[in-house]
């Protein structure tokens, strides 16, 4: 689970940087995506 997350996290910043405005869907989806693992 860790390491998921630690690399969902870095999916995360390169998400973040790339579609600031889709921030926040971007982490519900992330989040979704771990409650499905």
């Amino acid at each position: 689970m860790v390491g998921k997350m630690g690399g969902f996290g870095l999916f995360g910043v390169v998400f973040k940087g790339r579609l600031n405005k889709f921030d926040f869907l971007t982490k519900t989806v992330i989040m979704l995506i771990l409650f499905y693992f």
